[in-house]
Order: C-alpha cells, then structure tokens, then sequence
C-alpha cells in the first residue's frame, strides 16, 4: 500500500521525501516498480474487468450474489465474500429500486365491502348459477399484461 501511495504521489512530492516520512527505502519502492505483478494480483484484476462489466450489463441493478451466480455460469470458482470484498473496494452498490409493482387494492376508499353471498359454500348444482373471476398482472418483456380468469362453479 506504501508503494502504490508513492507510485500515485510521484508527481506531487519528491520519491525521497515520501519513502522517508512512509519509512520505506528507495531501493525497495524500485524493486518494487521492477518486479512483476503476482498471480492474485492478475486474477484480481481479471476478476475487477469481469465484475465491472457485469455490473454495468445489468444497468447497476446485481449485487455482489447475482454476480456471483453469473460467474459460477461462467465456469469461475470464486467465494461471494470475495465477490462482495471486491465490488465494496471498487465501489460499486447494486440500485435498490425495485421495478414497478401495480397495487390493485384501495383500502382507503369510503366504498361499502361487496356482501359476501357464498360464505364458502363453493359448490353449485346449475350451470351458469354462480361464476368466479380474478385479474393479476404478469411480467412479460418488460411490461404489465393482465390475466383475467372467469370459472363457472358448476364444473
């Protein structure tokens, strides 16, 4: 981390200034320049690309779960803490919003309840005596449609 704050700082303050009050030596931050970058390191940062692409794939929507989900599809072994670590570092936050859910029910209306002429008698001994309807919304492609269902009690 010291080295990475001098290698960020070199154009600010002068090398030996900042390895003398980081109390680092010059030869060690120039070693380290030198020295390539390890496999983690390389895997780390693969694994940045990957998350960041992700993430923006899915318009900032996935946390850290749903990207691992994603990578696991893709072969890769990695932990969910690892996932979350990383995306917590890089700092990125899955959106919260929640897509629009349509309420259907008005409880604060001043309309009298419907009666109830079943009371839980659901069967019927005529055809076309008593009937039962329904409406829900679906998902489909990015919009509503609605499903209304209308039985008839007798079959």
């Amino acid at each position: 981390m010291r080295y990475l704050f001098i290698q960020k700082n070199e154009y600010y303050f002068r090398i030996e200034k900042m390895c003398e009050t980081l109390e680092v030596s010059r030869s060690g931050y120039y070693d380290w320049l030198k020295r390539e970058d390890s496999e983690r390191t390389k895997s780390n940062q693969k694994l940045y690309e990957r998350i960041r692409f992700l993430f923006e794939e899915h318009e900032g929507r996935s946390g850290y779960l749903r990207i691992h989900q994603d990578l696991r599809s893709e072969g890769l072994t990695v932990s969910k803490n690892r996932i979350h670590r990383r995306m917590r570092i890089m700092g990125l936050k899955a959106d919260g919003k929640r897509s629009f859910r349509p309420v259907i029910t008005d409880s604060k209306h001043k309309l009298p309840v419907a009666p109830n002429f079943l009371n839980q008698d659901f069967q019927s001994s005529d055809l076309d005596k008593i009937w039962l309807s329904d409406i829900t919304y679906i998902p489909v492609a990015g919009k509503w449609v609605y499903l209304f269902a209308i039985k008839d009690l007798f079959n």
